[in-house]
């Protein structure tokens, strides 16, 4: 899987399956600093110049949840 962050799509993050060469949005906000640690994406949301805010999901795209 490929996971990459879209500047045509407001930089929406998606995933590509190499597999299946299926690709998918998962996250329809704008979305900074792409982390994959074992089997979860962590991402960031700019709230303000100064603010971020960390979420998580599993590879499939459920279960996000903002963890800060």
């Amino acid at each position: 899987m490929i996971f990459y962050v879209s500047d045509n799509d407001d930089f929406s993050l998606y995933r590509y399956d190499l597999s299946s060469q299926e690709e998918k949005k998962l996250v329809d906000e704008e979305v900074h600093y792409i982390h994959i640690i074992e089997d979860e994406l962590f991402f960031a949301h700019m709230l303000g110049p100064n603010a971020i805010a960390w979420n998580r999901m599993l590879f499939d795209g459920q279960l996000q949840e903002k963890i800060q």
